[in-house]
C-alpha cells in the first residue's frame, strides 16, 4: 500500500478545521501531523484486515524527546579483528615452508580458519544496522505518551513534530516551573 494510499484512510479521522502539517511512513505504520494532534494508522493480522487509529492531542503533551540513531559506516572493532585475524592467517600460511610434516600441515589449517574467520569479520564490520529517529511525547507528570519510532531519514517530521508540540501550548496554556 502506497503512502496515498494511507494518507486517504486516514482523512476521515480529520476535523475540517485541522490543518494537516506533515506525514510520515514506516514499515510499521503510517501518521499524519496536525496542528492539533498526532494520528496514527496501523494495519494488523495476518491479512492485514483490521485497522488501528490512535490520535494523540498536543494540549496532553509537555515535552518531546527526539532521539536520532545515525547509521554506521561500519564497525571498528570488527574491522580491526579481521584485519588482525587476516594478518594471522598470512603469517601462519607462510610459516609452512619452515616446518616438515604434521606442523606444516596444522599452520596450513590454522591459517585457512583463521583467514575465514577475519573474512567473516570483514564483511560484518560493514553489516551495521539502520538508524532511526525516536520521537518521545510526554504528559506532564513525565509519562510516555506515546513514542514513534521512525526511520532515519525521517528526521525532519520529528523536527516538525516537535515544533507542532510546542506551537500548541500557548503562552497561556504552557506549563511553567518556578525555580527557586
Amino acid at each position: 500500500m502506497t503512502l496515498q494510499d494511507e494518507l486517504t484512510k486516514i482523512q476521515p479521522f480529520i476535523e475540517d478545521d485541522e490543518t494537516s502539517i506533515d506525514a510520515y511512513s514506516s514499515d510499521v505504520e503510517t501518521g499524519i501531523l496536525t496542528d492539533r494532534r498526532l494520528i496514527r494508522f496501523k494495519t494488523l493480522g495476518r491479512n492485514e484486515d483490521k485497522t488501528q487509529v490512535t490520535s494523540t492531542y498536543f494540549n496532553q503533551v509537555c515535552e518531546t524527546r527526539v532521539e536520532h540513531k545515525t547509521t554506521p559506516d561500519f564497525d571498528q572493532d570488527s574491522l580491526i579483528y579481521g584485519v588482525i585475524a587476516l594478518f594471522i592467517a598470512l603469517v601462519s600460511i607462510a610459516l609452512t615452508g619452515q616446518f616438515e610434516g604434521d606442523a606444516s600441515a596444522v599452520l596450513i589449517l590454522v591459517g585457512i580458519g583463521v583467514g575465514v574467520m577475519g573474512i567473516i569479520l570483514l564483511l560484518e564490520a560493514y553489516n551495521t544496522p539502520a538508524g532511526s529517529v525516536t520521537v518521545h511525547l510526554k504528559t506532564a507528570d513525565g509519562e510516555v505518551a506515546v513514542s514513534v519510532i521512525l526511520p532515519e531519514d525521517h528526521l525532519e517530521f520529528a523536527q516538525t513534530l516537535s515544533k507542532t508540540v510546542s506551537n500548541a501550548h500557548t503562552p497561556s496554556s504552557r506549563v511553567t516551573q518556578t525555580v527557586g
